[in-house]
């Protein structure tokens, strides 16, 4: 006896159908555990997943849409970091990061428009700038 003996015609492949999407949303969950990226931040599946760095918790994998500035706003064009300086750039720049790590040296961060990498003094205003994330798991 087969299985699609067992189903009604056409019933199979809906059931098919329904189990992937379920297995693939499945896929892109975290666990629920909020985090504040303090050391990194950065995009590790385009539209899907940002990768999150803890100085209290470790790496976690956050799920995009659970991700937001501590003043509650969603647009990354809002992150910004203030003084920085780069390789073609000797004064000083507020910039829109893409991405940043915190270094001894200061915040390295990924301008959002080129892609270029700064460094960023780790005082001030720019010490508070992070991303948070609510709905993240563990690497």
């Amino acid at each position: 006896m087969s299985l699609t003996n067992v189903f009604p015609k056409g019933c199979l492949t809906f059931t098919l159908i329904a189990l992937s999407i379920i297995l693939y949303l499945g896929q892109v969950q975290g666990d629920g555990t909020a985090e504040k990226c303090d050391l990194h931040f950065a995009e590790i599946d385009p539209g899907n997943e940002f990768e999150c760095d803890s100085s209290t918790t470790g790496n976690h994998a956050c799920r995009y849409t659970s991700c937001y500035l501590p003043d509650g706003k969603t647009s990354w064009a809002l992150l910004k970091f203030d003084r920085c300086h780069g390789p073609r750039q000797p004064g000083s720049l507020t910039l829109e990061a893409q991405s940043y790590t915190r270094m001894d040296d200061g915040i390295h961060m990924a301008e959002s428009v080129t892609g270029t990498v700064y460094i960023c003094p780790n005082d001030g205003a720019n010490k508070d700038q992070m991303i948070g994330c609510t709905d993240c798991r563990k690497n």
